[in-house]
């Protein structure tokens, strides 16, 4: 009967037959889930969890802050509750350079890759103004971008109206990279890694 009230009409779909029984029952029946304030994490996506990650992401004291509740949306589907844990409990997130990434699509980007890709960013002295889109790029390809930039004297940070930023190359996706800019990611990044990211 949950199931056809408006409030759970988005979570009839066929995902639903990506779960169980048990995690099923949990969800329809738990009553923070049911309350305004948990209504974007009622989404199909959510048939992808289990009942271990449901309870994590709702009991957890992290998320209920005022820095991190935006964070509580469909996004957080994508990630299990040990993958969860170890972004939330990221060092950098105590760092005001790091805030402005703590956005829902967080969850689709690899802790280990969140971690290296700051790392490398930080070493070139240009972490502070690293963007969501260049976390996403593989941290190898990354890496052999900003060395592209370097040896064709390119800026790694460039002047805007509104101020300093990271060069827009460093966020492109490969399709722009080569539609836009003339870079073919394969082409670059041939040449060994030498520090070792996987």
């Amino acid at each position: 009967e949950t199931l056809k009230t408006e409030e759970y009409r988005d979570l009839r779909t066929s995902n639903i037959w990506n779960s169980n029984v048990e995690t099923i029952k949990y969800i329809i029946e738990n009553e923070t889930l049911k309350t305004k304030e948990y209504k974007d994490l009622r989404t199909s996506n959510i048939w992808n969890s289990n009942v271990e990650t449901i309870k994590y992401i709702i009991e957890n004291e992290t998320l209920k802050t005022k820095e991190y509740k935006d964070l509580r949306t469909s996004n957080i589907w994508s990630s299990n509750k040990n993958e969860i844990e170890k972004k939330l409990n990221l060092p950098f997130w105590n760092d005001e350079r790091y805030i402005h990434l703590l956005k829902p699509t967080i969850f689709s980007i690899n802790s280990l890759q969140i971690t290296n890709n700051i790392l490398l960013l930080e070493k070139y002295g240009i972490s502070s103004f690293i963007t969501l889109n260049c976390l996403r790029r593989n941290t190898i390809q990354l890496e052999r971008l900003i060395e592209y930039l370097i040896e064709n004297e390119i800026e790694l940070i460039v002047e805007t109206n509104a101020g300093k930023k990271l060069n827009p190359i460093l966020s492109a996706s490969n399709k722009i990279l080569k539609e836009k800019y003339g870079i073919d990611i394969k082409n670059i990044t041939k040449k060994e890694n030498l520090h070792g990211y996987r």
